[in-house]
């Protein structure tokens, strides 16, 4: 066989997926002619089909050097590139490939979903319509205008072009994937649940279907088949990060894993994903003691979401003479929340373009002496930038503060109800106490404190406004216990997934189980924020999920006057509410285990008197505590910055 035939056969080889065998016979043409661009060019590309990027980037940028004008090998080059998140680079391959060929539909597209990664979902609409106004019947570049218009919030227009895909292309796996996305943002989670079924159905051994079907599971409160899901794309894509955060994250919703199961998934984290990655040079920042101290934020929820207004308000509130901010945003989609965290902060960072390795390579650059995390294991995190310790210091709070598995983070902020010293075994992190958990502003578009509505009706309703995904198979049978106990009482339990009937059926079925009919329930869908707070006027007393127990939700009830009996859990997460309660003085609302949760609460309701004058003075008690009071608060989380410093400061003069 001649070494030109080699090329042909290897070529037809690879467009029938034997990558094996093509790889094989591009490698037999590179040793009689090393220089073979066609060679180096799709041996680059099976490299980067197989998942080896930096072999690809190499490869491929070999093939430029010798030919620059191949548009084709340009967006090759930028979908390696983009793999490892090296967007900014990517991106400019994808420029070259368009200077060469104006119309290449493929650099368009891929020009969009990059810019899409970098948080610029609007630069990505524009490039995905270009490449249609090419190819008009493309399903693959009116999936991504999908995925674009999902992005910005515009999930009804990106539902109308995934059905549009499907009608011709049903057997579009991805598009399932895509559109079951979109159906979850709008809380339709039956038709969501069974478009991935399908997309699972139609390619078993892609990761992503796997990992997408686990999240509507999930936020159906079906955690056990959701951790399947995420083990199943995990077994499939090991290298997967983020699907093995989600694993964690899942792990963390149910009643049956300890702390030290936690502990052990977090370290298989580290161990899988962060051990190999090469640690930064020791950082070079002054090790004065008392300087003005620059403090560093990660997250991906600089925006309208409940961990924002935990952080929030510590943020706004520190001291700009000890304190330099410096926000590093992984938004994808920005919001009149992000715009006033940038203004808030001294310096801001976009850094949805950046790979891990230079997002540390930023922080390092800026000299960070404190860097924080706000996301832990929840989506959009940035940990393996953490683990390869681009500041002095490094600590994780607020947003998903239950530890990370990392040894390079320092610190983790909590309190002492939360993580008392018997739990010091849960983390790895020292756990450095702050006066409350978090802390919460009363909302600036809060409702005024309603009268206690049992007064009027001569029954108490119950409430449970928390995420659908915390409401496991144990907080209902207790809630049953409870209502069933006192046979005049009702609930109302509120969340956007309530929109849906397979959600709200599974909460009737439970309670039935315990005798509770469904004229005893109402169930409240998505609201505005003002109405979401308005409507709990309606509630005397709220029922705390359990294990994952309240957080932000608690603390905005609280300044609507409604208090909250809650169960003292095993772990961090099942902790939260207890510690407010007991900041406030409300020690009787908290159980120690479920008969004592079923008799705080219907003991709470049995006096709707005293109810209701804890309702009239909670806001004001709220206020001047920890919890509300944002002075306070940051002034302790200032001070815990302050020593955690100095301790580096000290260990720095050790060593000198």
């Amino acid at each position: 066989m001649s070494a030109g035939a080699s090329i042909q056969d290897a070529l037809a080889h690879h467009k029938a997926g034997r990558l094996k065998e093509a790889e094989a016979l591009y490698r037999a043409r590179l040793a009689v002619e090393p220089g073979h661009v066609d060679a180096l060019h799709y041996l680059g590309v099976i490299a980067h089909q197989s998942g080896r990027s930096d072999q690809a980037i190499d490869l491929i940028g070999r093939a430029l050097a010798l030919m620059p004008f191949m548009p084709d090998a340009h967006v090759h080059l930028g979908l390696a590139l983009k793999r490892v998140r090296k967007y900014s680079a990517a991106i400019a391959s994808f420029r070259q490939a368009l200077a060469l060929a104006p119309e290449h539909s493929g650099a368009l597209d891929n020009m969009g979903s990059t810019l899409l990664a970098m948080g610029d979902a609007k630069g990505a609409e524009t490039m995905h319509r270009r490449a249609l106004a090419l190819q008009p019947g493309s399903p693959t570049s009116a999936n991504n205008l999908g995925n674009a218009l999902h992005t910005q919030g515009r999930h009804d227009e990106a539902i109308e072009v995934f059905r549009g895909v499907l009608a011709v292309h049903p057997d579009f796996a991805e598009v399932h994937g895509n559109l079951g996305s979109a159906l979850m943002a709008r809380a339709r989670w039956a038709e969501a649940r069974k478009t991935l079924e399908t997309g699972v159905a139609l390619r078993p051994k892609d990761w992503s279907a796997w990992n997408n079907l686990g999240n509507a599971l999930q936020a159906m409160g079906r955690h056990d088949d959701a951790l399947a899901a995420f083990r199943r794309s995990l077994d499939i894509r090991p290298d997967n990060a983020e699907t093995h955060s989600n694993v964690i994250f899942t792990l963390d919703l149910m009643e049956r894993v300890s702390g030290e199961e936690a502990l052990a998934e977090r370290k298989a984290w580290a161990a899988r994903h962060a051990a190999a990655i090469p640690r930064l040079p020791p950082p070079a920042n002054d090790p004065d003691p008392d300087r003005r101290l620059r403090v560093g934020y990660v997250s991906a929820d600089f925006r309208d979401h409940s961990a924002a207004r935990a952080f929030g308000p510590v943020l706004r509130h520190h001291d700009p003479q000890t304190i330099e901010v410096v926000c590093y945003a992984n938004v994808a989609a920005p919001d009149a929340e992000t715009a006033r965290f940038k203004a808030s902060a001294q310096h801001w960072r976009d850094i949805g373009g950046l790979s891990d390795g230079e997002l540390a390579e930023r922080v390092r650059a800026d000299r960070i002496d404190i860097l924080i995390d706000l996301s832990g294991h929840s989506g959009g995190n940035r940990l393996l930038a953490f683990a390869r310790k681009p500041a002095p210091v490094q600590a994780t709070a607020w947003g998903h503060a239950l530890g990370t598995g990392l040894g390079e983070m320092d610190a983790i902020l909590l309190d002492a109800v939360v993580a008392p010293p018997a739990h010091a075994g849960h983390f790895l992190e020292r756990i450095v106490a702050l006066p409350a958990l978090l802390m919460c502003e009363r909302p600036a578009d809060a409702p005024a404190v309603a009268p206690l509505p049992a007064l009027a009706r001569g029954y108490p309703t119950f409430g449970v406004f928390n995420r659908a995904s915390k409401i496991t198979a144990e907080a209902l049978a207790i809630w049953g216990d409870i209502l069933a106990e006192r046979s005049d009482a009702r609930l109302v339990l509120k969340d956007g997934a309530f929109d849906d009937a397979e959600h709200r059926a599974r909460i009737l079925e439970a309670l039935a189980a315990k005798g509770v009919g469904p004229d005893r329930v109402a169930f409240l869908g998505w609201t505005s924020r003002q109405d979401h707070l308005a409507a709990l006027a309606r509630i005397d007393l709220l029922l705390d999920p359990m294990p994952h127990v309240g957080g932000i939700a608690a603390l905005e009830a609280f300044w609507m006057g409604v208090p909250s009996v809650t169960l003292l859990g095993r772990r961090v997460q099942g902790r939260g509410v207890a510690s407010f309660l007991k900041t406030l003085g409300l020690d009787q609302l908290i159980a120690s285990n479920e008969r004592d949760y079923v008799q705080a609460a219907l003991a709470a309701v049995a006096k709707p008197a005293e109810l209701a004058a804890m309702r009239r003075n909670l806001p004001a008690r709220l206020a001047a505590s920890p919890l509300g009071d944002a002075r306070t608060y940051v002034a302790a989380v200032e001070a815990a910055y302050r020593a955690l410093w100095r301790s580096w400061c000290a260990a720095q003069a050790r060593r000198t």
